[in-house]
């Protein structure tokens, strides 16, 4: 179907089809009987995405599950969760205001053979750890180890 050349197009996209080509209306189409606004006019509000602000706090929680230990991060875990079998370095550690004070450092082959059901994990929990930071380390987890005591005198490796 070809359009009429003489008239302008923004009239042709929107004249209404089962009127005659020569309809001219002579009142304001009718206002629809209910709308969204209440009728008042003014802009209806549009819902924000919440994606970028759940992003935001999913990273803000990622960054409270790891800790820097003299310049190594580390993860922050409970101590009942389940353990993979991994080399590398622990901290058991208990907070003090916004900072975390390490009670036993250590170090393991497996993290799944060592740290469940450790020998002086009770001794920290009665020293008031909570969270044990790991950090997967499978070539230089004595010498971080050996730096980390020295660094941080935890009580229970003295």
């Amino acid at each position: 179907m070809r359009l009429k050349e003489s008239a302008p197009q923004h009239e042709m996209l929107c004249r209404d089809p089962s009127r005659p080509a020569d309809f001219v209306p002579t009142e304001p189409p009718p206002r629809p009987l209910a709308s969204p606004d209440g009728g008042s006019g003014a802009p209806i509000p549009v819902p924000r995405n919440p994606a970028p602000r759940r992003r935001a706090a999913r990273a803000r929680r990622r960054a409270r599950r790891t800790c820097s230990w003299s310049g190594y991060e580390f993860q922050i875990h409970r101590p009942d969760v389940s353990w993979n079998p991994v080399a590398g370095v622990y901290v058991f550690a208990k907070r003090v205001g916004r900072l975390w004070k390490a009670l036993y450092v250590g170090g393991t082959n497996s993290f799944a053979d060592k740290i469940p059901g450790h020998e002086r994990w009770r001794e920290a929990r009665s020293m008031g750890a909570t969270h044990v930071h790991v950090r997967a380390e499978p070539f230089r987890r004595a010498e971080i180890e050996e730096e980390l005591i020295r660094a941080h005198t935890p009580p229970l490796n003295g």
